[in-house]
């Protein structure tokens, strides 16, 4: 069942190539981020288009949570949890010095 959710929701998914595209995320979110395989699973649920990220692209946004946003290792993992979109986001940065410029939050507030 969950399977045909992600076929009807992003049927691009069978273009990736299983061993060096779909295969390297899987085991970056599995073993870098210290995923259960129930809560990759989730993620691809709830986003799909995940795959169609590189693995590249996934990483830079790891890196922004934990090192610009200064989210530790579990909160980073909570945002990506949630709202895995966040892989597609663009101009994060811009819009991360408008929160804490304009609406002079800090870090703990944003985060």
């Amino acid at each position: 069942e969950h399977v045909r959710k992600i076929l009807l929701s992003f049927p691009q998914v069978m273009d990736y190539n299983l061993e060096n595209h779909m295969k390297p995320i899987a085991e970056y979110f599995l073993s870098e981020l210290e995923l259960s395989a129930i809560e990759f699973g989730s993620i691809i649920q709830k986003f799909p288009r995940v795959f169609s990220y590189s693995l590249k692209r996934i990483k830079h946004v790891i890196g922004f949570l934990r090192f610009e946003v200064e989210l530790d290792s579990r909160q980073a993992k909570r945002v990506i949890f949630q709202a895995p979109q966040v892989f597609g986001l663009s101009n994060m940065e811009g819009k991360l010095d408008f929160l804490r410029g304009h609406l002079n939050l800090t870090v703990e507030e944003l985060g």
